[in-house]
Parts: structure tokens; C-alpha cells; sequence
């Protein structure tokens, strides 16, 4: 009986050895991405070994998400063709265009679980967890998990739209003021008017840019909320939420910064027409998931008493 314990208790040191190990090198790739030294802690063979062997689970899981969105914007657009020669005038017209937009937004707010767990299929790869394809669908698995699901992408999506409301407001009324003014303007009106309406129309344009990319950052802030969620059936959607917020304090300019050495693989699929989405797909999202298991790591292992009273649900 001592024997077996002793076997027992070597195989726990061993197990204990190598997962501090792995803990280790993940924290040294931290160390290397978000504190400045030479080196690179997410690189391309990482991202791809993360995928090895799951390259077919990773194009069905997004050709899945992506069929299901571009049928329902499909028949969105259908919709509106068909209703258009029915309306008698202008209101019937906006009344009912009104109503498929609110039917398609809850279509869309009920298939967000499949959305939700092809992105958790990703995660489960970055995290060396349960990567099958019926893993995809565990948010189907009880009301509960699909309701926690539907609920975040409600939750994030009101987030959105409020946070674009407050960015955008000013530069869209200033924009909107140079274009109707260029617009409206005939002989009458002085040149300095039109110079001026002009030189407003630039300044608003180069505002609305700069404000989409402050928009980016700041709604980087979410970007962790989801993976927490995968990882810990029992957390709250608000309390994953205040997580993301307070582990992305710092880090929200990276991320925007590993959106723009990706960028060339969203202009490759573009100028493909969508074919090299079954490799860049996979990859983005990989590289993301890692991004976010890497911030995880640093938050829990090298901080975790800053982020304490946020994981009490």
C-alpha cells in the first residue's frame, strides 16, 4: 500500500513539475509580448501547431457560422425585395421594413450560440481542451447554457450600440452639417463658404477614422468576456464582463495592435473572394485565442489580487 502511494505521489510531482513548466514558458511568452523584450511570444509556428490536425474542425466550425449568417442576411434582402411592391405608400414601406429588421435581429440573437461556440472551439484548441465538433454545440446541451449564451450576445451587442452612440454622435452631425451645406450650396453662396464647408467635410472624415479606431480600442475592453465564459460554466455574464474589463487594463493596444499585422489576411480574402478564408479563418482565430489565453495567464498568475473581487459571482 505505501508503494502505491509513493507511485501515486510521484506521478502527482511529476504532473505538478510539468504543468508549472508549461505555466512557466507561458508566462516567459508573456513577458516577452507585453513587456517590451526581443522576441515574439505568439508566433506563426505556434498559431499553426495549435491548429495541426484541426484544420478541418476549425473551416467547418466558421463555414458553419458564416453559412448561417449569410443565409439570414440573404433572406433579409429577399424579404425587403418582396415587401417593396406591396406597400401602398412610404409608411406601410418603413413600417414593414421596420419589422423584418426587428425579426431578423431576433433570428440573429437566437443563432448566436452557434456563432459563440465556434469561436469556443478555437479556445478549446488554445487551451488544450475538449476541441471535438460536438463541443460546438454545448451551448444546446441545457436552456441554461444556450440563455447564458444568448443573453451575453445581447448584453454586448446593447454595449456596442451604446458605446458607437457616444463615439460617433459628433463627428457623424459634423459630417452630415459639411455634406448637406456642399450639397445646398448654389451661386449665391460666398467661395470662403464653400472652402470652409469643404475643409469641414475633410476635418470630419479624418475625425470619423480617428474615432472608429478609438472606438476599436476601447471596446477592446470586452474582448476577454467570452473566453471567460467557455472556461467557467458557472460565471455570470456581468462578472465575466467586469473580468475582461479589468484584465485588458493595458493591453488594449495590443490587441488592436495584432488586428493590424492581421489585417493582411482579411485584404488576402477579400481580394480571393473568400477562398483564403479556409486557411486565414483558422488562423485569426487562433491567433486570438491565444492572445486571450496568454492576458489570462498574466492576470491570474502574475496579478491575480487586482482582479480578485471581480471573480466572486
Amino acid at each position: 500500500m505505501s508503494i502505491c502511494f509513493c507511485c501515486l505521489s510521484q506521478q502527482g510531482e511529476k504532473h505538478a513539475v510539468s504543468r508549472n513548466k508549461a505555466l512557466n514558458n507561458s508566462l516567459a511568452r508573456i513577458q516577452v509580448l507585453f513587456h517590451g523584450k526581443k522576441g515574439k511570444a505568439i508566433s506563426a509556428k505556434e498559431i499553426r501547431g495549435t491548429l495541426k490536425n484541426n484544420w478541418g474542425r476549425a473551416i467547418f466550425a466558421l463555414l458553419l457560422a458564416a453559412g448561417i449568417a449569410a443565409i439570414l442576411a440573404v433572406s433579409h434582402q429577399i424579404a425587403i425585395l418582396m415587401i417593396v411592391p406591396l406597400a401602398e405608400d412610404y409608411v406601410s414601406l418603413s413600417v414593414a421594413t421596420f419589422a423584418l429588421f426587428f425579426v431578423f435581429m431576433l433570428l440573429d440573437i437566437l443563432v448566436s450560440p452557434v456563432h459563440l461556440g465556434a469561436l469556443k472551439l478555437f479556445w478549446s484548441l488554445a487551451a488544450q481542451g475538449d476541441h471535438s465538433i460536438a463541443a460546438m454545440f454545448c451551448f444546446f446541451d441545457s436552456a441554461k447554457a444556450y440563455l447564458r449564451m444568448v443573453w451575453y450576445f445581447i448584453s454586448m451587442s446593447a454595449r456596442a450600440a451604446g458605446w458607437a452612440l457616444i463615439f460617433y454622435s459628433l463627428p457623424t452631425a459634423a459630417l452630415a452639417k459639411a455634406v448637406f451645406t456642399l450639397r445646398s450650396q448654389d451661386d449665391s453662396i460666398p467661395p470662403v463658404t464653400a472652402m470652409v464647408a469643404t475643409a469641414g467635410l475633410v476635418f470630419s472624415v479624418l475625425l470619423l477614422l480617428l474615432v472608429s479606431i478609438l472606438f476599436i480600442i476601447h471596446m477592446h475592453r470586452y474582448a476577454l468576456a467570452h473566453l471567460l465564459l467557455f472556461e467557467d460554466e458557472n460565471l455570470k455574464v456581468r462578472t465575466a464582463i467586469k473580468i475582461s474589463v479589468e484584465y485588458m487594463r493595458g493591453y488594449k493596444v495590443r490587441m488592436l495592435m495584432l488586428s493590424v499585422k492581421l489585417l493582411g489576411w482579411v485584404l488576402l480574402t477579400l481580394i480571393t473572394f473568400g477562398a483564403a478564408y479556409l486557411y486565414a479563418g483558422p488562423y485569426i482565430h487562433a491567433s486570438y485565442a491565444l492572445f486571450g489565453r496568454l492576458i489570462i495567464d498574466e492576470n491570474r498568475y502574475v496579478a491575480p489580487d487586482a482582479t480578485k473581487k471581480f471573480t466572486v459571482a
